[in-house]
């Protein structure tokens, strides 16, 4: 690895890297056996992006071929967990770990040569946080993916929790340090939207990276969540003469999702559309929210009791892909928050990439360009007399089959995974450091940035 050097241009290291760490969420849809959330899904998503780059870039290389190292933060310790692969001519090399384990790794700075050549961050706070601790110990580029925004996920979650004032308080602070962590070492950043990226832009305005060094350049791109064509289940065949028309909740019940319009609605719906039913593939999110999964299943007890309504929690992946066959629509429905006009949901993209068209308020930047193509159902945001009707509309509708099908196509268009990636894949085959980094007289330079590190970072 070339040492630094004091530049305000950029800095490069000069060499096609060979081994790049990620700093991820497991458990990964490569374990198609343990059910896959949405940060796992997009450490997926980042992981296939960078070995696409790299194997293509050393293809014609006669070096061993180049490395990835994925440390998956996992809730639980799993003794199975790890693996290797082989993809794109590219080692990919998975290690789940605990919050325990990613904090001893963040900090362990390795000999030259051992420690990797770029660094990426990714899926939530607590990765890029500890991406960029292990850049810094290791001065080493990093990327910075940052799915959704943490602190309004973290305010909608405190929306629901009621938490005291000190807890409320203990929680943010810990948020807003590790957010604040990754945006003052980050080299390039990503986020989920158009919308997040201006969010992000002023972010690194608030902690001093819109400064002189960095005024011609650009830190900031956008990676929507994307599919992996042929890792996506196969097109759904519809039955011709359907008897019932099943919609499919899957996914998390998470603290921007809208438990009374989704139960309220869907009861009403099914006392008026007989046909209709309803099937949950998901849950609770373990230590994050567990109250909104059981409080909808005990107001839609007497559906499912009568079978109109089945709930299968948790499905490893590979019995999720196939329950979706077994449905007709899904649906996505969200709160007014400020998580949702900023982020966007891995559940409506995974839908239509299955065949199935959604049912959706429109608050979301995906949900809107889907609107505009006509590719939703859409209903009103906290409205449980609108999801009514657009549920008994859809269940006598006669051409959800091509509805699906063309959201299939426009998925498998717009949100492959490698075509979304570009931004990143360019950046990993070329790693530099931001312009701001390595300034002599920083502390002089930029009073900000200083400020923050000497009194949350030091």
């Amino acid at each position: 690895m070339q040492s630094y050097r004091s530049s305000s241009e950029e800095l490069c290291l000069g060499i096609i890297p060979r081994h790049v760490i990620v700093f991820g969420c497991g458990p990964t849809p490569h374990s198609d056996n343990l059910p896959v959330m949405a940060p796992g899904a997009r450490t997926w998503q980042i992981v296939h992006t960078v070995a696409h780059a790299l194997g293509k870039e050393c293809a014609q290389s006669s070096a061993p071929p180049p490395r990835i190292t994925v440390y998956g933060l996992e809730s639980e310790a799993r003794q199975d967990g790890h693996y290797t692969i082989e993809k794109y001519d590219c080692i990919i090399e998975y290690l789940p770990v605990t919050i325990d384990d990613i904090r001893v790794i963040e900090q362990n700075k390795k000999p030259t040569g051992d420690a990797g050549d770029c660094v990426v961050g990714c899926a939530s706070v607590q990765p890029c946080a500890s991406a960029a601790f292990y850049a810094e110990a290791n001065r080493l580029p990093l990327w910075v993916d940052v799915f959704g925004d943490p602190l309004a996920e973290i305010q909608s979650k405190f929306e629901l929790d009621q938490l005291s004032v000190d807890a409320n308080n203990n929680q943010h602070f810990h948020v807003w340090r590790l957010f604040l962590t990754a945006l003052r070492q980050g080299d390039f950043f990503s986020g989920l939207s158009e919308r997040q990226r201006y969010s992000l832009l002023g972010q690194l305005g608030c902690v001093g990276r819109l400064n002189r060094h960095t005024a011609q350049k650009d830190m900031v791109c956008t990676i929507p969540y994307g599919i992996i064509p042929e890792e996506c289940p196969c097109a759904i065949q519809p039955d011709e003469a359907p008897s019932s028309t099943t919609i499919m909740w899957c996914g998390s019940f998470n603290t921007w999702m809208d438990e009374n319009t989704f139960t309220q609605g869907f009861m009403a719906a099914l006392k008026k559309e007989p046909r209709l039913k309803l099937m949950i593939v998901g849950g609770e999110i373990p230590h994050y929210n567990d109250i909104s999964y059981q409080s909808s299943l005990a107001a839609f007890s007497d559906a499912i009791t009568a079978e109109r309504i089945i709930s299968y929690d948790w499905q490893p992946l590979n019995n999720t892909r196939k329950l979706y066959s077994l449905c007709n629509a899904g649906l996505n429905v969200d709160r007014r928050t400020a998580e949702a006009v900023l982020g966007s949901r891995t559940r409506i993209v995974n839908f239509m990439a299955s065949g199935l068209p959604v049912i959706s308020t429109i608050i979301t930047e995906l949900t809107e360009i889907l609107r505009e193509r006509q590719l939703i159902i859409p209903f009103e945001a906290e409205n449980p007399n609108s999801l009514c009707q657009a549920l008994v509309e859809t269940a006598r509708r006669n051409d959800l089959p091509t509805l699906g099908e063309k959201c299939r196509e426009f998925v498998f268009e717009h949100f492959d995974t490698i075509t979304l990636g570009k931004p990143l894949a360019n950046w990993i085959n070329h790693p530099v450091f931001a312009p701001d980094k390595f300034v002599e007289h920083e502390s002089n330079d930029n009073a900000l940035l200083s400020f923050w590190k000497e009194r949350f970072l030091s």
